[in-house]
């Protein structure tokens, strides 16, 4: 199926507060809006590439239906 894997833990990917996680999120929700590339997105509010990469596919697939 499409389920994703379990992920290895490894040390960047620890727990973050949550106020600053979503406020990480709500940031990379925007650039990502402008057209900001994922990856740029990523590093510049140092979360996972993949977190946004998903990130601007559920944005694209909501635009589409």
């Amino acid at each position: 199926g499409l389920r994703e894997k379990p992920v290895p833990t490894v040390p960047e990917a620890r727990p973050v507060p949550s106020s600053k996680q979503e406020a990480d999120f709500e940031q990379a929700w925007k650039m990502l809006s402008a057209g900001a590339e994922p990856v740029a997105v990523a590093q510049r509010l140092g979360i996972g590439v993949a977190e946004v990469e998903l990130m601007n596919r559920m944005m694209r697939f909501r635009r589409q239906v």
